[in-house]
């Protein structure tokens, strides 16, 4: 049977995992470059482990890394005259790249770049090999920025302040340093759009905007039609049924008047972290994952789901005790929640409590009578108890 816990024990487990709760920094370790007059490139050897490269002050200098390097991203901070390179087989694993309070700095890609940051600079350079390597440019203060592709030079662009000044953004001050812009490919077109923040914090463009609430207004049509059919006279619902259907259709059309209103809620905020995390684990970023999941925690620390979530990135990342922590508050707040038990069981048995392991292992079959994974760690979990001699 599985175990019965007090209001006291699942508060107490909560509170434990709250001050176990992961740094916001992203995972790396910093790599300080400060040169003048030099033209060096770095290789693996040189830094440390899972190095978050920072050209910091360099001047009148060619900085690259070399072509097997991975670094978790690169930071240019108050570089004067200088050239960033990066070259085709280098890897950048969060796939950021920032510069800020630069003057004449150029960088050169020849991989992708998901999102280059440039703030508060002054004639920057950015220059990539293939278009396809840009995924997008956000700019916020920069006074001329030149971005150009090597196998596109028709598709060259000048952008900065006094160019949207120009073209797209007539009200912008000549000394604006706060509002954003996004460049990117859209529908084949390269196009600059100004930053707009909704109330959840998700940063979005007027005609991304505009797009999403045409279809929530297309989706709730739909809804409403297919309700109308089951609500008619002639239906077959109960009647609890239909008040169900309809205290539904009522939170969905107020859920879609909050979005098209941009009306701030802090489940909003909280989801638009979870997803942000969803997608950083997808794609093996298990750390960066963590830090969104605790950013959704801080706002809502209810939510058992990213609990449960961020214990799986401690596992991933090999820390059984946090993963433990986690899976204890996910616990303490659903304690029905099958992957959380599981994840707790994991996490034992790399701490090596075998006997709390099979008890965890139990409480997912209990749950879940025909859950594979938990009869075969079970199985290895009360070999290995066999083999220390039950302890």
């Amino acid at each position: 049977m599985a175990s019965v816990l007090t209001k006291e024990d699942r508060a107490q487990m909560l509170a434990k995992a709250k001050a176990q709760m992961a740094d916001k920094k992203p995972e790396g370790n910093e790599f300080k470059v400060t040169v003048s007059d030099q033209t060096v490139t770095y290789t693996q050897e040189d830094m440390p482990e899972k190095p978050v490269l920072h050209f910091q002050g360099c001047k009148d200098s060619t900085l690259s890394i070399s072509s097997c390097s991975t670094v978790v991203k690169i930071l240019i901070e108050n570089c004067t005259e200088c050239n960033i390179e990066i070259p085709n087989g280098a890897k950048i694993t969060t796939s950021v790249v920032e510069a800020w309070n630069c003057t004449n700095v150029k960088i050169s890609s020849e991989i992708a770049i998901g999102t280059l940051q440039a703030d508060i600079s002054h004639s920057l350079s950015v220059s990539f090999s293939e278009i396809s390597h840009l995924g997008q440019l956000v700019q916020a203060g920069v006074q001329k920025l030149d971005l150009s592709f090597g196998d596109r030079q028709d598709l060259s662009l000048t952008s900065g302040v006094s160019a949207i000044k120009e073209t797209i953004c007539p009200e912008l001050s000549a000394d604006d340093k706060m509002t954003q812009f996004i460049t990117r490919f859209v529908d084949g077109n390269l196009l600059t759009e100004e930053i707009i923040r909704l109330a959840n914090e998700y940063p979005t463009t007027a005609r991304e905007k505009a797009q999403h609430d045409a279809e929530l207004q297309k989706k709730e049509k739909a809804l409403h039609a297919m309700a109308g059919n089951l609500l008619g006279s002639d239906s077959k619902l109960s009647d609890s049924d239909q008040k169900e259907l309809k205290d539904h259709l009522e939170k969905v059309s107020v859920e879609h008047a909050a979005q098209k209103q941009d009306v701030p809620t802090d489940d909003g905020r909280a989801e638009f972290k979870r997803q942000l995390g969803n997608e950083q684990f997808k794609i093996g970023e298990f750390h960066q994952a963590a830090v969104f999941y605790t950013e959704a925690l801080n706002i809502n620390d209810k939510l058992a789901p990213v609990w449960a979530n961020r214990a799986m990135c401690w596992l991933k990342m090999a820390n059984a005790a946090k993963a433990l922590a986690d899976a204890d508050a996910c616990i303490a707040l659903d304690d029905k929640y099958t992957k959380a038990h599981f994840r707790r069981g994991v996490a034992l048995v790399q701490l090596d409590r075998l006997v709390d392991a099979c008890k965890a292992f139990r409480s997912v079959l209990d749950l879940d009578p025909n859950n594979a994974q938990a009869k075969s760690s079970m199985m290895l979990a009360e070999k290995k108890l066999a083999q220390n001699g039950g302890q």
